[in-house]
């Protein structure tokens, strides 16, 4: 029982935390629009 008590107090990251944008290095400044090209065929 405790062991669940301290899983549910745990901190967990806000959503927002995890949509933050990421740098995957040098070469893929242009893969978000390569992504919506082949998504949303434009």
């Amino acid at each position: 029982m405790e062991k669940l008590r301290s899983e549910l107090r745990r901190k967990r990251p806000k959503f927002t935390s995890l949509a933050r944008p990421t740098h995957w290095g040098k070469g893929t400044e242009h893969v978000s629009e390569e992504i919506d090209s082949i998504l949303y065929h434009t």
